[in-house]
């Protein structure tokens, strides 16, 4: 066999022996009854390695790790020293199954999932504003025509249903009356808003003022419905970026016939509120279109 496997070769020598694999699993009575040391997988790992970690260290590594779970290896490193590189530090660790595996995306999206069906529909919202103003598509056919440059957004966590409303500037006042608009129309569908939950940025529009000391139109606008607000925790250097387009904004756009670009994108979505081209006035009065499309 060794002669024939040096002159053809091993796999066609396997082949015509019969050999697949251990002799356990082959399937061949011949060479199953056959027990050869030679076909039998030998490890090829070095038997000495000088550089290895040495156990005093590993077990000082292992300590390090039970007793501050929370800590990272690099970090773990620089401040206790225990001996050894951080990527040896996490391999003990892993050996040992003390290293947190990164769950996928579609894990953490599940997981989301989860937790999002124990909400009720308008437990929980996401409020947000976005200016129109930096889309080269629409910035054009806004000035000729009179359309809003900002949208309102107000978006239900459990069900996705999004609620757009769009005025010509940020103000409480504009906010104010999209939040009774909203209200008004969750009332009108049976919805219960106690104890309902709305996120939002902090703008001024929500807020007033950082310094205020009485609550904001927006606020007291909630307060009506006996639903409270929440503002998003943000760090102070955390830099605010704009995007181009949204889709929000996008199908928005084109739901109002006021898109001419491509037409590849989402459905319009749920329901869209505006305002008339010149906004809201001072008093707060507005007109909005409800189009209800998700049942």
């Amino acid at each position: 066999m060794v002669v024939q496997a040096d002159g053809s070769g091993i796999k066609p020598t396997a082949r015509y022996y019969g050999y697949h694999g251990t002799p356990s699993g082959s399937g061949c009575v011949a060479t199953d009854r056959i027990t050869c040391p030679v076909w039998t997988e030998q490890s090829r790992a070095p038997h000495h390695i000088p550089h290895k970690t040495s156990p005093k260290v590993a077990e000082r590594v292992l300590k390090l790790k039970r007793r501050l779970r929370r800590y990272g290896s690099k970090r773990l490193v620089r401040d206790y020293s225990p001996g050894c590189g951080h990527s040896a530090f996490e391999r003990i660790c892993r050996e040992k199954h003390l290293m947190r595996t990164r769950k996928r995306r579609r894990e953490r999206r599940n997981d989301l999932r989860a937790l999002k069906a124990r909400y009720r529909f308008g437990r929980r919202t996401c409020n947000d504003t976005k200016p129109l103003d930096d889309i080269p598509e629409y910035w054009a056919q806004a000035i000729r025509r009179g359309l809003p440059l900002f949208q309102y957004s107000h978006r239900d966590v459990r069900t996705g249903a999004m609620f757009l409303g769009f005025a010509n500037e940020l103000s409480g006042t504009h906010a104010a009356v999209f939040t009774r608009a909203l209200t008004a129309w969750y009332r009108q569908h049976g919805v219960r808003l106690r104890g309902a939950v709305w996120l939002h940025d902090g703008g001024s529009e929500y807020i007033g003022s950082v310094k205020a000391k009485h609550p904001s139109a927006f606020q007291l606008a909630l307060a009506e419905a006996a639903s409270w607000d929440f503002r998003y925790p943000r760090r102070p250097t955390m830099p605010r970026l704009r995007r181009s387009i949204t889709p929000s904004s996008l199908s928005s756009l084109r739901s109002n016939g006021s898109w001419t670009g491509p037409t590849s994108s989402p459905r319009p979505v749920v329901i869209s509120c505006g305002t008339t081209a010149s906004g809201a006035t001072a008093t707060g009065t507005i007109r909005a279109r409800l189009r209800y499309s998700g049942e």
